[in-house]
């Protein structure tokens, strides 16, 4: 039997409410699910003029289970408060995953910026956790409509 090595990726741009974490492992089931945000900085990434867009990596290991549904919600949040959401669904079978989130056109505003990360394990019970990473990326301008993009390492 071929083991699946594929990966599943829908990736949703909207606002969502927070969510409060549960617990990262299930002893009953002995599944677990742990994020963490490897790094999180701006640059060019969609090629135009300015350099106006963040990067957010986040690294899952997950354990448990042949097939997992892991669903994610990465915020940036700018210092003004004002708030870029994605939304993420990943089917797979592999161990540990990481993605390059893209928020394009979104580095707006000088101060500190906060990337957080909210993951769940899909299951019975879900299994949850949270990371979050504060950087300092300079402002850029506003001129382009904002976008969200994901790319699986």
């Amino acid at each position: 039997m071929k083991l699946l090595k594929t990966v599943l990726i829908i990736a949703i741009l909207m606002p969502l409410a927070s969510v409060n974490a549960l617990k990262t492992t299930d002893a009953a089931t002995n599944q677990s699910v742990k994020a963490t945000i490897l790094t999180a900085y701006y640059t060019n990434a969609d090629g135009g003029n300015t350099t106006n867009d963040v990067v957010v990596v986040i690294h899952f290991a997950i354990q448990g289970g042949t097939l997992n549904g892991l669903t994610y919600v990465v915020d940036l949040t700018l210092p003004s408060g004002k708030v870029f959401s994605g939304f993420v669904l990943i089917v797979t079978d592999k161990a540990e995953v990481t993605t390059t989130n893209y928020f394009y056109n979104s580095a707006l505003e000088k101060g500190w910026y906060t990337a957080s990360v909210h993951a769940t394990l899909n299951g019975n019970p879900n299994i949850v956790d949270t990371d979050h990473m504060v950087f300092d990326p300079p402002g850029g301008d506003n001129s382009d409509s904002s976008g969200f993009g994901v790319k699986i390492n």
